[in-house]
């Protein structure tokens, strides 16, 4: 583990926080792209290409800006308790194996 090269408390937590808002931020970013194309694909399947051209553009930003901030968020708040017990695991206990 990084803490037996004499790595600190505080980098570990950091480098488990900067993962996870990593993934997070690219995981909300592609899952907000996508959601928005299948919306848009569903809607002139539906309605007919009338529809997409009516929807009102600031609430579809404002949507799309609150998804990728819940899913950063959450993405963070899922990760605080795991990072806490891995920065403050001792070394030996990292590197033991159990089966």
């Amino acid at each position: 583990t990084m803490k037996c090269l004499g790595a600190l408390d505080s980098f570990v937590l950091r480098l488990f926080l900067l993962e996870a808002s990593m993934q997070g931020t690219t995981g909300a970013l592609l899952g907000s792209i996508f959601g928005a194309i299948i919306a848009i694909l569903v809607g002139m399947l539906r309605f007919g290409l009338d529809a997409v051209t009516m929807l009102p553009l600031n609430e579809v930003g404002m949507s799309l800006f609150y998804s990728i901030g819940v899913g950063f968020g959450l993405s963070l708040l899922g990760v605080l308790y795991p990072a806490f017990i891995a920065a403050r695991m001792r070394p030996i206990e990292a590197m033991r194996t159990e089966e």
